[in-house]
């Protein structure tokens, strides 16, 4: 029982049963409330939603799952949610929050929208006894008879009557699998349940129905990027634009920024480069020079024209590779070779008399047929300041190897990758990063594909390297490619590994090429 600790007299708080049956058909259709595309309009109050609130707020499913960025209206959606239900004489929730201070936020929100709406609120702020604790609740009943209740999440709080129950910031709540299993029984008739937080950086209940992907609930994940492609709009302190770039910079914390805007569940103890690793060789923003678009251009125009002809077009390619250099100029390659599913990558670095590599250019190539990929990578090979290439030569990547070495005598490495050269690659690459000896752009797709890579230990003790598929970025596709070229520019004559086949150097040849494929 809710003790009050204030002097409330609205009789809508207080009302008896006989009051709330005789108002509840009288105002059952008095707080209209409709959906104007992207936007609800609630009691003359218009709320802009991005559409995935809209579809929380909308969702009927009795199981909802939503992980969401920091600030991207989790809260707000499920309140509003909760706030029709009520409204609408359909249920009763418990709210429950990592805290106090949380539980007073969501029902101001709210009683924000319930008021929005046209309902008059009072939120009862009370106290009751629980095994001899005192706890602190906050309450809301409607003229209709419904209620929403307000408490911090504990295992002993979380057990009542049944009613549907709302777990805001789960992942943040302590004894999270307690609280869950003492809450559950409360929408055992007839109730249901929503869930919503960001991803704690330890072990939770949260992160294990996430990474489960139980297949009755149902699950909303949405990170800074789709928030903005849905509709979030950020701005600044002065309401001018702002861009996720800036808030990263500002916060300065590559893993506090994967884990709360880009939704990762960080174990950085089990990633082969670390956050703090691949941040301290980080130098300035991504570019992409005008030629690598229009070597794509031309190469696929060659490919068509060929396709129509049915001749050979071998037009040479190698003028429009406009990469400026001296005579102290080195370049290295490294190519991770796929035709669908995966991108190809072809990293280019470059050494100007120093010991440290700077990423010249990358071009990445999604579904290009390999016709297509071995004109680009003949004109970028025939630059007279190319060092080395290394290619990958398994499965898919053979052919283009050795018509590469063919041509290019001296300047192609192919490399089999296995086991045993995956991790003369990764481990030579780590070395790079722990020297400084490398300069990578501070670019998204390329920290995130560097550090996908995962070391694992197998039942006989050898070590593995995996890496989960992602749209952003492939299998690894970057980190690969990197490794080679920095594998290309190994210095000394090095013995070939096992699995890797050298082409004849010819006199005055400048080095190998690298190319690496999956």
């Amino acid at each position: 029982m809710i003790l009050p600790t204030t002097d409330l007299d609205n009789p809508e708080v207080f009302a008896d049963p006989k009051s709330i049956a005789l108002h509840r058909e009288k105002t059952r259709d008095e707080s209209v409330h409709k959906y104007r595309g992207d936007a609800i309009t609630s009691g003359g109050l218009v709320l802009d939603l991005t559409r995935y609130q809209k579809q929380i707020v909308e969702d009927r499913a009795r199981f909802l799952f939503a992980c969401i960025s920091r600030q991207g209206g989790k809260s707000c959606a499920a309140t509003l949610k909760i706030a029709f239900e009520a409204v609408e004489d359909k249920d009763d929730w418990l709210m429950l929050s990592a805290s106090e201070r949380q539980g007073r936020e969501l029902m101001l929100d709210l009683g924000a929208h319930i008021t929005a709406i046209g309902y008059g609120v009072e939120i009862l702020q009370g106290t009751f006894v629980l095994d001899e604790k005192e706890y602190k609740a906050l309450e809301v009943t409607l003229r209709n008879g419904r209620r929403v209740l307000a408490l911090a999440a504990n295992p002993s709080t979380a057990r009542g009557r049944g009613m549907s129950i709302y777990l805001d910031e789960f992942g943040f709540h302590r004894n999270s699998w307690a609280i869950w299993a003492a809450v559950f029984a409360s929408i055992t008739r007839g109730h249901r349940a929503m869930v919503t937080s960001t991803p704690s950086d330890g072990p939770s209940k949260f992160n294990e129905m996430r990474e489960r992907k139980i297949d009755v609930w149902k699950y909303y994940d949405v990170n800074i990027h789709q928030a903005i492609q849905q509709g979030l709009e950020l701005y600044d302190h002065e309401g001018s634009p702002a861009t996720p770039e800036d808030l990263r910079r500002a916060l300065d914390d590559e893993v506090a920024w994967a884990r709360e805007y880009l939704l990762k569940t960080i174990d950085e103890g089990g990633h082969f480069l670390t956050y703090e690793l691949l941040r301290s060789c980080e130098a300035g923003p991504a570019k992409q020079s005008p030629w690598v678009e229009d070597l794509i251009r031309a190469a696929k125009a060659s490919h068509e024209l060929e396709r129509l002809t049915g001749k050979s077009d071998e037009r040479d390619l190698s003028k429009v590779v406009q990469i400026r250099h001296t005579a102290q100029t080195n370049l290295y390659g490294g190519y991770d070779i796929a035709r669908t599913g995966h991108f190809s990558v072809l990293w280019l670095d470059r050494v100007d008399g120093q010991h440290i590599s700077r990423q010249e250019e990358m071009i990445e190539m999604r579904d290009f047929p390999f016709r297509v990929q071995a004109k680009i990578l003949d004109a970028v090979l025939r630059h007279p300041a190319m060092s080395r290439v290394c290619i990958d030569r398994t499965g898919i990547g053979m052919q283009l190897a050795e018509d590469a070495g063919h041509f290019h005598p001296g300047k192609v490495e192919g490399i089999a990758q296995n086991q045993s050269t995956n991790s003369m690659l990764a481990t030579h690459l780590k070395s790079i990063f722990e020297d400084r000896a490398t300069r990578i752009p501070d670019n998204e797709t390329i920290r995130e594909s560097l550090h996908s890579m995962v070391r694992e230990v197998t039942a006989t003790g050898h070590g593995r390297f995996t890496a989960q598929t992602t749209d952003l970025t492939g299998h690894a596709d970057h980190f690969w490619a990197k490794a080679l070229a920095e594998w290309a520019r190994k210095p000394g004559n090095t013995p070939a590994p096992a699995g890797i086949d050298v082409a004849p150097a010819r006199p005055r040849s400048r080095g190998w090429w690298v190319l690496a494929v999956k």
